[in-house]
């Protein structure tokens, strides 16, 4: 409840207090993680992510995790994330997207643009895609943030 009235330093005390209890239990970990990347503490967020991703490695922890790398511009750890949540059945329009996003940021162009081109096959009016390549095109070395 604390998280939909968006109270989150109360939620991660919540699940603070559970970790301790059950100090095993991947779940607690990944949600006192996904706290502390929404109170924006990205580095203590990638510490409870990892945990949990070592008690049950999921698609949706190591998506949280990939975007708590990218928050911090860590970008190979979070191209890393973002694939093994695709190798873990991730499929989805918005994991290939925050994949590209990653590469081009990595300066990877033609990985960028393949993943990119692969989601316009797909969804040929999807705005952000068409974007990232344009400005992959444009201007190679720009930073992206995943958001745009």
């Amino acid at each position: 409840m604390f998280e939909i009235e968006e109270r989150y330093e109360d939620a991660l005390e919540s699940f603070e207090h559970a970790i301790l209890a059950a100090p095993d239990n991947a779940d607690t970990h990944e949600h006192a993680g996904r706290m502390m990347a929404k109170l924006e503490r990205h580095e203590e967020a990638i510490v409870l992510l990892q945990r949990s991703i070592e008690i049950e490695d999921t698609s949706r922890r190591q998506i949280e995790l990939g975007g708590s790398f990218a928050k911090l511009d860590q970008w190979s750890d979070s191209e890393t994330a973002f694939g093994q949540a695709i190798k873990l059945g991730a499929s989805g329009v918005d994991i290939r997207y925050a994949l590209a996003v990653t590469m081009a940021n990595q300066q990877k162009c033609a990985e960028a643009e393949t993943i990119l081109e692969d989601i316009l096959r797909q969804i040929p009016n999807r705005a952000l895609a068409k974007q990232l390549i344009a400005n992959l095109q444009h201007r190679p070395s720009a930073v992206v943030a995943l958001d745009e």
